[in-house]
C-alpha cells in the first residue's frame, strides 16, 4: 500500500511558547478514509496545517510521497504548484476561503492559476454540477446558507482534482440534511480513488473511516472506530451516536453485547441475540 503521508515525532509549539503537539507518530495510505479525533486544544487542526505545509513542526519530520516537506521546498514555485494541486485543504470555516464575489468565480480561482483558460472553464462547470451548485454561480458567496457555502468551499477543492482531501471539522454547524450530503461526498472521494483526513469530534462522521487516530496532544489511540469504546470517551469531549450510547448502557448492566457505530450495525446485532418475531397467523 502506497504511503501518502508519514510523521515522524513531530512537535509544535506556538509562539507564545505553549505546546500543540508532542511527538506525534502517524501514517496515511493512499485511497484511506482517516479520521483524527480528540477534545478541543489538542492540536487537531494543527496537525492538519502542517500536513498541509500550512505551518511547520517545530520538531520532528514530515514526507509527503517519500519527500521530506520543508519551508525551503514550498518557496519552489514548481513544486509547491505540484503540492497544492495533489493536496486540497477544507478549512472548518468556509468563510475563511471565500473570497471572490461570484460562486463561479471562486471555485474557478485555483484552475486559472493551473490550467490554460479553457480547461479551468470546463473543470470549473463541471465541478459546479457535479456537487449541484450550478444554480448558485452567480450568486455571492456570502448570500448563501451555511450548507451551501460548505458545498462552494469543497468545490474550490475538487475543482483541481487532488489526490489527497484534509478536512477539518467538514459537518461542524450543519443541518442534518448538509451534514449527510457531505458524508455522502467523502464516500465518494473514497470510491473515486482519494485519500481522505478529517478532523472531527463527530463519532458519526468517524464511522466513514477506515482507521483513526484520537490526539491529545500525542497520539492515544491508534486503530478502528469500533475499538475506541474502551476509552472514556466524555474526557475526549466525543460526540457518540445515540445508538452506540444505548448499548454502551446495556453494557454497564451486564448484558455480553458489542458496542455498534450505526443504526445498520445495531440491527444486525440485536437480530442474533432477540427472539424471533413470530408471524401474525
Amino acid at each position: 500500500m502506497k504511503e501518502i503521508y508519514k510523521v515522524v515525532d513531530v512537535s509544535y509549539k506556538y509562539p507564545n511558547g505553549s505546546t500543540a503537539l508532542e511527538n506525534v507518530n502517524l501514517n496515511i495510505y493512499k485511497n484511506e478514509i482517516v479520521a483524527i479525533l480528540g477534545p478541543n486544544g489538542a492540536g487537531k487542526t494543527t496537525l492538519l496545517k502542517i500536513m498541509n505545509g500550512l505551518v511547520f513542526p517545530s520538531s520532528g519530520e514530515i514526507y509527503f510521497e517519500g519527500k521530506k516537506l520543508t519551508d525551503e521546498i514550498l518557496r519552489n514555485k514548481e513544486l509547491m504548484k505540484e503540492f497544492r494541486r495533489k493536496v486540497g485543504f477544507v478549512f472548518q470555516n468556509p468563510d475563511v476561503m471565500l473570497f471572490n464575489p461570484t460562486v463561479w468565480e471562486e471555485v474557478a480561482f485555483s484552475p486559472l492559476h493551473l490550467y490554460s483558460k479553457e480547461k479551468a472553464i470546463e473543470k470549473t462547470d463541471e465541478t459546479l454540477k457535479n456537487m449541484k451548485i450550478y444554480h448558485l454561480k452567480d450568486r455571492h458567496p456570502y448570500n448563501l446558507s451555511g450548507g451551501e457555502k460548505k458545498k462552494v468551499s469543497i468545490s474550490c477543492i475538487l475543482s483541481v482534482e487532488p489526490d489527497v482531501i484534509l478536512m477539518d471539522e467538514p459537518t461542524s454547524a450543519l443541518d442534518p440534511k448538509s451534514r449527510l450530503e457531505v458524508m455522502d461526498l467523502i464516500r465518494s472521494f473514497k470510491d473515486s480513488g482519494k485519500t481522505v483526513v478529517i478532523v472531527t469530534h463527530d463519532l458519526n462522521l468517524a464511522c466513514l473511516a477506515d482507521r483513526c487516530y484520537v490526539l491529545n496532544k500525542k497520539v492515544i489511540f491508534d486503530g478502528k472506530v469500533k475499538d475506541l469504546f474502551s476509552l472514556n470517551l466524555d474526557e475526549l469531549n466525543l460526540d457518540v451516536p445515540d445508538v452506540s450510547k444505548l448499548f454502551l448502557k446495556l453494557k454497564e448492566m451486564g448484558y455480553d453485547v458489542d458496542i455498534p457505530t450505526t443504526i445498520d450495525e445495531a440491527v444486525d446485532h440485536l437480530s442474533k441475540i432477540l427472539p424471533q418475531k413470530t408471524k401474525n397467523k
